[in-house]
């Protein structure tokens, strides 16, 4: 237990990055990867095409409670992480944690007339936890605070590592009225799912005895078999992924985008309607029962530093008595809804406001963010951003993209101040990438102006 509360930690407070949040980008409609947040989104750079031969990158982490500044003492040189203070941060109903990283290896658009043709192929690796509070108050402080009492034990845990290869297609109904949709094809690399998450522990007043009530249910797939007499559930031990196998799923974005007139545009879309089924490498860890044991407190043991983490889990497994079995099962999509209102106080000035729910386990995270973007014709752009996200205020966020010849640099993120002081880092993300453009997009002005000869003159 002590092991894996000091996991949880470290999860929120590591910045070595493993449905994203992802704000900025949606401002970036000059780059290509805007479109992948909308699909009527049609790419405005003034190119046909644009292409990424090289990877982009996004990371991202995010937790809703703690900031690390906050629970880590200084003394002397060293830190220190105070337990209790952290705990404290905490709200009712526990601490959610998100970590992303999505490679786009290959990205293309090209647009003719009132089509907009997207290809893409992306690695996605996305990791949702759900740790209740009272969790890590029983496995810091003991069951004597909790007697006569029932309390939820149980995380609820969902990492998953696919590839997505997408088609995407836009079209201009009328001046005013964009649609699009992406059709993904899912290639399912790794999969950890809590299914049930029912674990409850009551303390008897008389005894001081533990009745622990589960229904408890982790399902992997694509990984092999785990050792679960020895606290083992994720084995990435000669793990292989497979570029196509047999754990394969489809999902669906769509999008519309309305220009109310020449200022004043409105886009909504929803991501990742979807899912993924796993039928190869699977394997279920199931613990349903009643079980009366005696309790174990574990805050002398984190004090001391004196402990065993294997007599820790070993007691913990023969408590909760998982079995084995390989059932085939489905994991559901994170999925995304935006909304958007951009308004040109210039045409090369743009504000914006940005709604974004995102759906991942039964959790609901909600972020709103401000925006303020200025164009230097389509060489150089840069925005700025201000943006709430559940349970973390004041993320302060920059955009730029740089156009050098037919190679555009672009690089996006939601809090910058992480960056600078990791320290304020609870939530942190990135984009960066590279881009290639071809094809120049003629203006209404470019196809009806009328060639001149060197004095001036029309020519004839």
């Amino acid at each position: 237990m002590k092991q894996y509360i000091y996991s949880i930690v470290g999860v929120c407070l590591s910045f070595s990055i493993q449905a994203q949040i992802e704000l900025g980008t949606h401002f970036m409609s000059n780059v290509a990867q805007n479109n992948l947040t909308n699909p009527a989104s049609f790419i405005d750079n003034g190119y046909k095409v644009n292409l990424s031969l090289l990877p982009s990158v996004y990371a991202g982490f995010y937790n809703s409670s703690i900031v690390p500044g906050d629970v880590l003492e200084r003394n002397g040189r060293s830190l220190y992480l105070d337990i209790d203070g952290l705990i404290e941060k905490i709200g009712v109903d526990g601490i959610n944690i998100q970590t992303n990283l999505n490679i786009e290896t290959f990205t293309f658009s090209f647009q003719a007339k009132r089509w907009q043709l997207t290809l893409n192929h992306g690695i996605r690796v996305n990791t949702f936890h759900t740790i209740p509070k009272s969790m890590l108050q029983f496995a810091w402080g003991g069951n004597a605070q909790f007697v006569d009492e029932i309390i939820n034990v149980a995380p609820s845990q969902n990492i998953l590592a696919y590839q997505e290869f997408g088609v995407g297609l836009g079209y201009k109904i009328s001046d005013n009225l964009t649609v699009g949709t992406r059709l993904k094809y899912l290639v399912g690399n790794a999969a950890y799912q809590t299914a049930n998450a029912k674990a409850s522990i009551y303390t008897d007043p008389e005894y001081y005895q533990l009745t622990a009530d589960t229904d408890y249910l982790i399902n992997t797939g694509g990984v092999p078999e785990s050792d679960i007499n020895k606290g083992e559930f994720l084995n990435l031990d000669d793990f292989e992924p497979s570029l196509f196998g047999n754990n394969r799923g489809v999902a669906l974005d769509f999008g519309a985008s309305i220009d109310f007139n020449e200022r004043l545009n409105i886009q909504t879309s929803v991501l990742n309607i979807g899912k993924i089924k796993w039928e190869e490498n699977v394997n279920n860890y199931w613990s349903d029962g009643t079980t009366t044991f005696a309790g174990l407190d574990f805050q002398p043991l984190f004090e001391d530093g004196d402990y065993s983490p294997e007599d820790i889990i070993d007691t913990l497994v023969s408590t909760f008595e998982f079995t084995t079995s390989q059932n085939g099962f489905n994991t559901v999509l994170p999925s995304s809804f935006y909304m958007s209102t951009t308004y040109k106080v210039k045409p090369k000035l743009s504000v914006g406001v940005l709604l974004l729910l995102q759906g991942g386990q039964s959790d609901l995270t909600t972020a709103i963010a401000m925006n303020v973007k200025k164009d230097f014709g389509n060489i150089f752009s840069i925005g700025a951003q201000y943006a709430y996200i559940k349970g973390s205020e004041n993320n302060i966020g920059l955009s730029t993209a740089l156009r050098l010849g037919p190679v555009q640099l672009f690089f996006s993120s939601d809090n910058v101040i992480p960056l600078i002081n990791p320290m304020k880092g609870q939530n942190v993300n990135m984009r960066f990438g590279m881009n290639l453009l071809f094809g120049k997009i003629k203006t209404q002005k470019d196809e009806f102006s009328v060639p001149t000869g060197n004095d001036g003159v029309r020519n004839k």
